[in-house]
Formats: structure tokens, sequence, C-alpha cells
């Protein structure tokens, strides 16, 4: 059974909202970054590619290699990093929830965060 008023805890409501600030303001850090360089830089790849063209699948070369170029500061890959670190805020807060949730024995709302991580898992792979 759950306790009375857990859901409105003011603890577990600034903890998840510091996850969604963190994820956000890294995505908005990250894009900017990118944006700047590519303006500055250019796109840095082969003359005639259309950056436009759909469907481009995120992380084209697979996550690590994406990483690195960011690393090397690579405006593309910024922009690339900061779209999945925006796209994955959700579910790390939906993940927090689910720890917090654990914490405190609240099997029910753990089991419903497992639940919406599915499905954001199926979603995003499906």
């Amino acid at each position: 059974m759950m306790p009375e008023g857990n859901l409105r805890d003011p603890e577990l409501g600034r903890r998840l909202s510091q996850v969604l600030t963190v994820g956000v303001w890294a995505a908005v850090g990250l894009l900017s970054l990118g944006i700047l360089l590519l303006l500055v830089r250019g796109p840095g790849v082969a003359r005639g590619t259309d950056l436009l063209a759909y469907p481009q699948p995120l992380f084209r070369e697979g996550p690590i290699a994406v990483l690195r170029r960011a690393a090397r500061l690579e405006a593309l890959a910024l922009v690339e990093v900061g779209l999945l670190v925006l796209i994955a805020t959700p579910a790390a807060r939906v993940l927090a929830s689910g720890f917090l949730f654990f914490k405190r024995r609240e099997w029910i709302l753990v089991g419903i965060s497992a639940v919406v991580l599915m499905a954001i898992t199926l979603a995003w792979w499906g």
C-alpha cells in the first residue's frame, strides 16, 4: 500500500525536476555549440551532401564513433549528441523515478515506471 502523500513529496519533485533541467540544459549546450560551429566552420562533410535529407538515422556510424567525433568538436556530431540527450531526457526522468520509488519500496510505482520505460524503449527501437 502506498503511504498517503508520496506522489506530492517535494523532495521527489525536486529531484525529478533536476533530472529534466540537467538534461535539457545539456542538450541546449550541445546543440548551440554544434550550430555555432556549423555557422563558423561549415558542416565538415563532402560537398553536395544534403544535410536536410530525410531519413538520416541518428548515429549513422554508431554511438561510439559519433561521441569520438563530438569530442573532436565536429559540428554535426555535437548536434547529433545534443538531439540524443534531448530525446533521452524523459527516459532518464522515468528511470530516476523508478529508482526513487524502489528506494521508498513503492512497488506499484516501480512497476508503472518499468512499464513506461519499456514503452519508451520500444518506441525508440521499435
